[in-house]
């Protein structure tokens, strides 16, 4: 049970620090984005909390956070190879690269730090029986 808090108390501080950062503003080169989907999975997740670098420089590897040609949200993608139209892409859960190559400019900075926010809400839904909010609501209702 300690090390379970000490978890618990660790993603906290974790979480406080990389919102201070973005909230304060401290460096305009940092980005804090929160994860929408599950194309990144197992690496990240729903709701995960994402620290982004602007200006680093990009390596095979690295996820990166872009906005391609025809998107309108930013993506979070891991960089896969190099083509000489630009960066090569792929989600981690998804089976084959993105399409589109991105260019340099798309590229808007490079993962550095996570709070795994969605991971940990996945894992007490899990072991909660799979309990939601809904299924709560029904519940009470009875």
């Amino acid at each position: 049970m300690c090390a379970r808090r000490m978890r618990v108390a660790i993603v906290v501080v974790v979480l406080l620090g990389v919102a201070a950062v973005g909230m304060l503003g401290l460096s305009r080169a940092l980005v804090v984005v929160k994860v929408a989907g599950e194309s990144m999975h197992p690496a990240l997740h729903t709701a995960d909390v994402c620290l982004i670098r602007q200006g680093d420089r990009i390596h095979e590897g690295d996820v990166v956070l872009y906005v391609g040609p025809g998107h309108r949200e930013a993506v979070l993608h891991r960089v896969v190879g190099r083509a000489p139209d630009g960066w090569v892409t792929r989600g981690d859960a998804n089976p084959v690269a993105d399409f589109d190559h991105l260019p340099a400019s798309a590229i808007r900075g490079r993962l550095i730090a996570v709070a795994p926010v969605g991971a940990l809400l996945e894992r007490w839904r899990l072991r909660s029986g799979g309990a939601t909010l809904h299924n709560q609501s029904q519940t009470a209702r009875q």
